[in-house]
């Protein structure tokens, strides 16, 4: 420690002897002088500047004037220096890494135009800058280039920028509102991570990717619309959005998401900041785009206070885990045109009361309705050939449907009660049913009616728990109480 002091002391002694200015070259056209007593660095001369051998005393710098005929800065040119604003010369082309990177009193500047690109790590650090103009000449900003810049509210990026890099605006916790230009395909790892008083993004019609915690720790976001063309989002994307309680889902085709980790759930120990507050269950809207083709495994698992979902007429494919643990979700629609539902799709929504399955779907894999314990009644539609699997499976179901005339596989597999349930099937098919390895075993076996029977036919199949089947001169009849009826609930005398 002393010996640093002492290096310190004579640094001083050595700048104070030689009348307090300092001077040299730092391009091959270029010249700097520093008079240590007003603060100011001055460069004359014309081209580029390709050292910075003030450095060693950037802490006296609190002003810096530069000719015009300047064309770059060099890395870490004025990283450092006490300077509260810097004109840069409109002949300046070329900003380098961190040429003003912990400026920790700059308050405001203006890039000029022909700059093409905030480098990585410009303004890094600069805790006072509230003001950045970008010309209209930038086409990408990169890695940590505003990075904690804490008093910066507003930025306008130019719409020719069409990459951001990882980082760029983490913890620039002033920042209240982004617009992201349309040209920008990919929203970086961190992007916005920390920007706490964050309230408003809009991203461009271009996005595709989203990356792990692009807007993690964005504790004033309150809704968020993700692109059409986004077809992949990371981990964590939005940990941390205490506040977040609308979801505006306009992603086409999003294949490429982990439900284990999806872009609502909390991320726990990264940088030693520990999430406990799952924001899943705050959510209270999640709206679907029209164009919708796709809804991502798991995408709305354990969001329990959503209570409606609107499921768009695009929809070819529900995925495994989609809705799953959405304990208050008390209705959904799926619409025709739907294909598949994958598995534990709806598991435990305990509020959800009916399900009607369009004829279009052709496929509901293993669990997707289980455990649905207000769920009694069902339509199946035409579409479905097999329902094993223990689709059903712990959901008290009373009243079940099934429009396909030729009986679907899996009735006694599906997980269904079956003394329990009453079974409703094309009038034509009823005998067939009955006859059918997977549905003979229900208790109730009743023709569809114009409407959704609410009470027992009188031409229905209703055993008590004496009844038994028999073929009679290759005629199935039932044996109930003593009397023989048809299938249809006609008395044989």
């Amino acid at each position: 420690m002393k010996r640093i002091l002492l290096v310190a002391l004579v640094c001083i002694a050595t700048l104070t002897s030689k009348a307090g200015v300092v001077n040299g070259t730092c391009g091959e056209n270029l010249t700097w002088s520093l008079n240590t007593k007003d603060s100011t660095l001055i460069i004359e001369g014309t081209g580029n500047m390709t050292s910075r051998p003030w450095a060693e005393y950037k802490s006296y710098i609190a002003h810096i004037s530069l000719p015009n005929g300047l064309t770059s800065f060099t890395a870490y040119a004025f990283d450092g220096c006490n300077i509260k604003g810097i004109t840069i010369p409109e002949s300046v082309t070329d900003i380098e890494t961190r040429a003003l990177a912990y400026c920790s009193n700059l308050v405001s500047v203006q890039l000029p135009e022909g700059v093409t690109t905030v480098a990585e790590s410009v303004f890094e650090n600069c805790k006072n800058l509230e003001s950045v103009q970008l010309p209209s000449t930038i086409a990408s900003i990169g890695p940590w280039a505003f990075s904690h810049c804490t008093s910066l509210t507003s930025i306008i990026i130019p719409d020719k920028v069409d990459s951001i890099g990882e980082w760029a605006f983490n913890e620039c916790t002033g920042l209240t509102s982004i617009v992201i230009p349309d040209k920008v395909t990919t929203i970086s790892h961190c992007l916005f991570n920390g920007c706490q008083k964050l309230n408003g993004i809009t991203m461009g019609n271009d996005v595709t990717t989203i990356y792990n915690k692009a807007f993690c720790d964005c504790s004033s976001l309150t809704s968020i619309t993700i692109p059409e063309k986004v077809d992949s989002i990371g981990e964590y994307v939005l940990s941390g959005c205490t506040n977040l309680t609308s979801v505006i889902w306009n992603a086409v085709d999003c294949r490429d998401l982990i439900y284990e980790n999806n872009p609502f759930y909390c991320y726990n120990g990264y940088l030693g900041v520990y999430h406990t507050y799952d924001i899943r269950q705050q959510i209270t809207s999640f709206v679907f785009g029209d164009a919708v083709e796709r809804i991502p495994s798991g995408l709305c698992d354990g969001m329990n206070s959503l209570t409606t979902i609107s499921i768009p007429q695009n929809v070819k494919r529900i995925e495994e885990k989609s809705f799953f643990g959405c304990y208050n979700l008390e209705s959904v629609s799926i619409p025709e045109g739907v294909s598949s539902i994958g598995g534990f799709a709806f598991m435990n929504c305990q509020k959800l009361t009916t399900v009607s399955i369009p004829n279009s779907v052709t496929s509901i894999e293993y669990a997707a309705f289980a455990e649905c314990k207000s769920l009694t009644s069902v339509t199946l539609g035409k579409g479905i050939t097999d329902i094993r699997g223990d689709i059903f499976s712990g959901s008290p179901i009373s009243c079940l449907t099934v429009l396909l005339a030729t009986p679907p596989a899996g009735g006694t597999g599906s997980g269904i009660n079956n003394t329990t349930c009453r079974l409703y099937v094309p009038a034509e098919s009823v005998e067939t049913y009955a006859n059918s390895i997977w549905w003979e075993d229900f208790m109730e076996i009743h023709p569809i009616e114009a409407d959704t029977p609410t009470s027992t036919p009188s031409n229905s199949i209703v055993p008590s728990e004496y009844t038994r089947k028999l073929l009679y001169d290759g005629q199935l009849l039932i044996l109930r109480d003593g009397k023989t009826y048809t299938v249809q609930g006609q008395e044989v005398k």
